[in-house]
């Protein structure tokens, strides 16, 4: 082995759409100078960078390397620790080094509703609640229906959900008349999804309740 690395201790934390750095120590084992190539390997590849990539040392000779790190704020990023590992070669005898370390991403928390009308019959509605997660962590909510005028009834299936990063899921919501409302004004509910450590989530809808000569009917 021409070449020995060292780089910090601890995982190195960072944030999913910020940049973190850190230091490596070179030393060059061999009596004779020598040029060494870097490069990060392991998840981060694509968002690692080594400063600077080609460094030439004499013999028993140390130096210093700098890798930056910057992950896109992205699904795929996931949250969590990651191994990465810095790679030196040797350009005389093509030997090379490896040091390990892991970085520790942090969780980001990027979760959507979409509210989507299906079908509306009689004195009900069904709708679609579409759960999309672009955040980098899984996400387990609870779904749950609030009628905002007094007038309907809102249920969801499931009322609880996981939803992995990058992923999308979908609940059921059926909204019904409660009993029949005093004017045709429309009539408002929200589906809440809740969890953990997080403010709520809301998706409205509005239905336009109609009398007809049975009673009074949703549209």
């Amino acid at each position: 082995m021409s070449a020995q690395l060292v780089l910090p201790e601890t995982p190195i934390a960072i944030e999913p759409g910020g940049h973190a750095v850190c230091d490596a120590l070179v030393r060059n084992m061999a009596l004779v100078a020598d040029r060494f190539t870097f490069e990060v390997v392991g998840a981060p590849t694509t968002w690692a960078t080594v400063d600077p990539p080609v460094l030439e040392l004499g013999p028993e000779a140390s130096g210093c390397v700098r890798i930056r790190f910057h992950p896109p704020r992205a699904a795929h990023v996931r949250a969590g620790n990651t191994p990465f590992a810095l790679l030196a070669t040797s350009e005389r005898d093509r030997s090379s080094a490896l040091a390990e370390q892991l970085l520790a991403l942090n969780r980001f928390f990027d979760t959507a509703l979409e509210l989507e009308q299906r079908a509306v019959r009689w004195r009900t509605a069904r709708y679609s609640l579409g759960v999309i997660n672009r955040g980098n962590a899984t996400v387990r909510l609870q779904l749950s229906g609030r009628d905002l005028d007094g007038w309907l009834v809102v249920d969801c299936d499931p009322v609880e959900m996981t939803v992995f990063p990058g992923a999308a899921e979908y609940a059921r919501v059926h909204v019904r008349l409660r009993r029949a409302p005093a004017t045709p004004e429309p009539l408002s509910f929200q589906v809440v999804a809740r969890s953990d450590g997080h403010d709520p989530l809301l998706a409205t809808g509005r239905l336009a309740p109609r009398r007809r000569r049975l009673g009074w009917t949703l549209r």
